[in-house]
């Protein structure tokens, strides 16, 4: 009876993780208000549910607990984590904390369950995989409409990169799966291929290259694994040739999208810059957005000209995951990442699922070093997955008897933990119905100074209050926006506010600044131009018509068209 009892419950925690795993894009993709904030509160609660549920069986039973390195590597950088959380001098995101504690759940869930229950975890992958790869499909013949019309194909995602990123851990999960069980038509399994193909269609339609290489190095390797082992394969002018095809696939996707790789590489430099003024602990969890921008001025202050000040635009995105943890957590944080990395890959013991999570995961960072897998949630709730299947082949160094008075501590902090994504979840739809229901229009700015946290409700908040001519709180909720969010952008915008009660001096600095993160950009010369004009500084007006009327821009919009029109027609009258 206890072991029917205890198959009940592993059978729902994995079937209602998988669910969560297989169908968290559908969802995301239709709670795409509140900042996208539904699906991870959400999944935390659900999640921090479903253990409470196990501690409960297991708690009051004196069950023994096994604790191995990948364990401690987990707790340690966990740790770190909200220690940074609760030092750093970034602004307190409590999303980040809601989001941290539903990752810690899932690993957990994952660590308890029995190996002939992980099938179920891979089953719901190859599931998800092919829900987004048909979707993707009808998107491509136009039978559906993609969630953002400038791409022809996303899935449930807003991006084709978020979307090419989760096909790549179905695919490369799903063969590997196929190729190890050898399904057989005499089984009922002959449409496994057919939803491979399917899922690999769909992921060249995603026409993201680091997807493709996400497929690629993982397949690449296994397909070396075997083939090394033959006698044949071993002489050096076939591992030469192979290495001069990996090179060769490389550098052709790197020209295939040149600006926007070189547009990676530019990022990559500017955050160099970050991590060297706070090397250790880094600037802390979630402050890459409102920093990035300040030091990609820096960088191209130093370097001034050629293709870099040309293809600079606004970004908070640092396309390697790697990086970004250097940033916001310092050598500290990227050792303890590295390491958990490093002990979770490392094992003599080879099994199935084990061997499965290894090839997900190689899949999941080559994607991370160019991609930016952390800030898209469906991709990051993989993680916790793959490490804690990881975590079940490592042998115990600490055994523990789970006692009543603990697991009754664990549910108490546990269910603090859902309080607060309640919480969270209800300052959220607080401010945002405010928003819809137009409260805002007679409240005052402080009303909403817990979300000084939240770049698209402080944006929308600032433009609502624009609209209706509210000039002053516009401008308060923007330089808010301005202390997580810095771009040219927004620095225009307050330039032109500025501009409009004439403070003029406070409209050039920002229009120069936002020159500097954006060199290419024609929104701040036309800036400064008007506040010259306003001025009445006729020489300086005159030099930025000339550079205004002779300045490359990438792309030729509204804004361009004015400017240069303006500064045509001004010197014109010279």
């Amino acid at each position: 009876m206890k072991h029917i009892t205890s198959n009940y419950l592993n059978y729902t925690l994995s079937i209602v993780l998988g669910g969560i795993w297989a169908f968290l894009p559908v969802i995301s993709s239709n709670f795409s208000d509140l900042d996208g904030v539904i699906p991870i509160l959400l999944t935390s609660i659900v999640c921090a549910s479903l253990l409470i549920c196990l501690l409960c069986r297991k708690g009051f039973k004196n069950t023994k607990l096994r604790m191995n390195i990948v364990d401690i590597c987990f707790a340690l950088y966990i740790c770190y984590g909200i220690f940074r959380i609760g030092t750093s001098g970034a602004i307190f995101n409590p999303i980040i904390v809601c989001e941290w504690f539903g990752l810690v759940i899932i690993y957990a869930i994952v660590r308890s369950f029995e190996p002939q229950f992980l099938n179920i975890l891979y089953s719901s992958l190859l599931l998800g995989g092919t829900m987004q790869a048909i979707i993707g499909v009808l998107q491509y013949v136009n039978l559906l409409e993609p969630n953002n019309l400038i791409f022809t194909t996303t899935g449930s995602f807003s991006n084709p990169g978020h979307y090419g990123g989760y096909l790549v851990l179905s695919v490369i999960v799903s063969f590997f799966i196929w190729k190890e069980k050898k399904y057989s038509v005499t089984k009922g399994n002959i449409f496994f291929p057919c939803f491979l193909f399917i899922q690999a269609f769909a992921l060249l339609l995603s026409n993201s290259r680091a997807a493709w290489l996400a497929v690629i190095i993982p397949l690449g390797i296994l397909l070396v694994n075997n083939c090394f082992n033959r006698s044949f394969y071993r002489h050096w002018y076939i591992k030469l040739s192979v290495f001069i095809l990996i090179s060769g696939i490389i550098t052709s996707l790197y020209f295939y999208k040149k600006a926007s790789a070189d547009v990676r590489l530019l990022t990559w430099r500017s955050s160099l810059l970050m991590i060297t003024d706070g090397p250790i602990f880094g600037h802390g969890i979630g402050s890459f957005a409102a920093n990035y921008m300040p030091y990609q001025a820096r960088y191209l202050d130093k370097h001034p000209g050629g293709n870099d000040a040309l293809i600079a635009d606004n970004n908070m995105i640092a396309f390697n995951e790697f990086i970004h943890v250097a940033c916001e957590q310092g050598i500290v944080g990227l050792f303890l990442f590295i390491s958990l990395l490093i002990y979770a890959f490392i094992n003599k013991k080879n099994t199935i699922h084990g061997l499965v999570a290894r090839v997900g995961l190689t899949g999941l960072f080559v994607f991370a070093l160019f991609s930016y897998p952390a800030s898209i949630f469906p991709i990051k709730v993989c993680f916790p997955v793959f490490i804690g299947i990881l975590g079940k082949d490592r042998k115990p160094l600490i055994e523990f008897v789970l006692k009543k008075r603990v697991a009754i501590l664990l549910i108490g902090i546990i269910g603090i933990g859902i309080f607060f994504n309640v919480k969270s979840y209800k300052m959220y739809h607080n401010a945002y119905n405010s928003l819809r229901n137009s409260d805002y229009i007679d409240d005052k700015l402080d009303n909403y100074f817990y979300m000084r946290h939240c770049k698209d409700f402080l944006y929308r908040l600032s433009e609502q209050y624009l609209k209706h001519d509210r000039l002053e709180a516009s401008m308060q909720a923007k330089e808010l926006l301005l202390n997580i969010a810095p771009t040219s952008s927004l620095l225009c915008d307050l330039g032109m506010i500025y501009l409009y009660k004439r403070k003029l001096d406070s409209a050039r600095d920002c229009f120069l600044y936002a020159k500097k993160m954006t060199p290419n950009h024609m929104s701040p010369v036309y800036g400064l131009w008007l506040v010259n004009k306003a001025k009445g500084d006729r020489e300086e007006c005159t030099r930025l018509s000339t550079e205004i009327l002779s300045m490359p821009v990438r792309v030729v919009n509204n804004v361009v068209l004015k400017a240069r029109k303006e500064a045509r027609e001004y010197m014109q009258k010279q």
